[in-house]
């Protein structure tokens, strides 16, 4: 029998934190005639180190991965790229390896962003390079993000929505940092995962959540 072409693509988005799930929980409905997609908060206070035991141990169907494993088309990891985070990453590399067994053809993308959401947050308004690494430059960045929204709160669902409103000035803005980021630093972009490895311990301010969105527009004949 012939197998049926699913019309809509399955999306399932692990969120850091709150103000991730806001933002993604946007696109749910703006990209719903396209893809089903399924933010889930991954509990901890770190997203790599609890991901598995949410995903394996979630009471939510819908994003529990030994029930729909095999249903997804992309899973996605949201999360911010720490100082002190930067020798995890062949733990992380364990673990993206781990999540493929569920299903061999689904595809993995990570939405890192340097150092804190709200660089991303800030992107969707002037594009910024500074680096994002202390407390202070992570101040900076928030600080400046309430300065264009001053009723931004992390979590808050109306300011996040404001936020991603302007999404279109968000990937024009994240493009051509990375791209420049990867030209400067010499970065191997040939394979997806050679590059996230030398994007994760670099120092330089970059997101690539960007991409995501890339890949919801162009499954999207209506949207741009």
């Amino acid at each position: 029998m012939r197998k049926l072409k699913k019309s809509k693509k399955y999306v399932l988005v692990a969120c850091e934190g709150p103000s991730e799930e806001e933002y993604i929980k946007y696109f749910k409905k703006k990209f719903n005639s396209v893809a089903d997609i399924y933010p889930i908060v991954i509990t901890g206070s770190k997203l790599f180190p609890e991901l598995m035991r949410t995903l394996t141990g979630t009471s939510r169907k819908s994003c529990n991965i030994e029930l729909v494993g095999s249903n997804i088309d992309e899973i996605w990891l949201f999360f911010d790229v720490e100082a002190k985070d930067k020798s995890n990453w062949n733990n992380h590399k364990r673990i993206l390896r781990q999540l493929q067994t569920y299903n061999k053809n689904m595809n993995i993308r990570l939405l890192m962003t340097s150092g804190c959401v709200e660089y991303w947050f800030l992107l969707h308004y002037k594009k910024k390079g500074s680096p994002v690494i202390t407390e202070s430059e992570k101040d900076r960045v928030i600080n400046e993000l309430k300065s264009l929204v001053p009723s931004y709160e992390k979590g808050d669902q109306k300011s996040t929505c404001q936020i991603a409103e302007n999404y279109k000035t968000a990937i024009k803005n994240s493009d051509s940092i990375l791209c420049q980021v990867i030209r400067e630093e010499n970065i191997n972009d040939k394979k997806e995962l050679d590059r996230n490895a030398q994007l994760f311990i670099s120092q330089r301010a970059f997101s690539t959540v960007h991409e995501a969105l890339n890949y919801l527009i162009s499954i999207s004949p209506n949207i741009s």
